[in-house]
């Protein structure tokens, strides 16, 4: 795996705890509620193989490297009431288990083993009141050296910026991704030095929040913006479809370039006005508490 994988809870429940259990699960996050469940019990499992043929499960854990370091983090709504373990098992390829490791603060830094053939990541319960789970995010740990990794868990937005973005940057290129499906692997590159991805987990009802992000990344020094569709971004709303044309009317001065098409309509006309209005009131804001 070369890149940045981010899985969800699953729309299955045969991973799951079931037992008195309550889930709900949408596209933005999913509830979990079995305050009876014993201590130590498994709540949630995540597998690199499955059975396709037997219950038509595909794996929703990616493969990885033989020798090779990762992190992973476990990304929920902080709750004083709940206390939870997580472990990943390593298999080889007879199905024995090879090993195991247990996470802190639900995170963990680690070596895929050679031997492994297949692994299993699983959240254990220890006391909880109800969960609220975003996603589970698996990364090579070289990645750290080029990326900054910032998650808002609240409005749904991952954003994964190179190190070296700063306003000594002339040229910024923004790639926009939708976590729609299960699980998401995203490439990444070691050689790009201004590259932020960004990863939106909810729909329009976020995109202000969204646009805000974009913003503080427009630094005083930059003249050039590329923006480009990531996975899945033909599905988001159609603000975000609009943002090229937003980036022009807030930075005339700048030359945003994309490879977006959208049409031309009164309809867009009046939202990009919209959003450029709303944008420019809260930058003013900003501004004034700032000073």
């Amino acid at each position: 795996m070369e890149g940045i994988s981010i899985i969800k809870w699953g729309n299955r429940y045969i991973d799951s705890y079931s037992y008195g259990a309550e889930v709900v699960i949408d596209k933005k996050e999913t509830k979990f509620a079995s305050p009876m469940m014993p201590v130590g019990a498994k709540i949630k499992t995540w597998n690199s193989i499955g059975n396709y043929s037997k219950n038509r499960i595909s794996p929703l854990l990616p493969l990885l490297a033989a020798n090779q370091y990762y992190e992973i983090g476990l990304y929920l709504e902080e709750a004083e009431q709940n206390h939870l373990q997580a472990t990943i098992e390593f298999y080889d390829k007879f199905n024995n288990k090879i090993g195991m490791e247990y996470f802190e603060n639900l995170k963990l830094v680690f070596k895929y083993p050679e031997e492994a053939a297949s692994y299993k990541i699983s959240l254990i319960n220890q006391r909880h009141d109800v969960i609220v789970f975003y996603f589970l995010l698996i990364m090579n740990s070289s990645f750290k050296e080029k990326y900054e990794l910032l998650i808002n868990k609240k409005i749904g937005i991952l954003e994964l910026a190179s190190h070296k973005i700063d306003e000594s940057n002339e040229k910024l290129e923004i790639v926009i991704n939708y976590l729609l499906r299960e699980t998401s692997v995203i490439p990444l590159s070691n050689d790009k030095e201004n590259r932020l991805c960004l990863f939106v987990n909810r729909g329009e009802d976020d995109f202000l929040k969204f646009l805000m992000n974009v913003l503080k990344y427009m630094k005083n020094g930059t003249k050039e913006v590329f923006i480009s569709q990531g996975q899945n971004f033909e599905f988001l709303s159609r603000p975000y479809q609009l943002l090229p044309n937003i980036l022009s009317s807030l930075f005339p001065s700048h030359n945003i370039l994309s490879n977006i098409q959208s049409q031309e309509s009164g309809q867009n006309d009046r939202e990009i006005r919209k959003y450029v209005y709303i944008a420019q009131q809260m930058q003013q804001r900003i501004s004034d508490v700032s000073n």
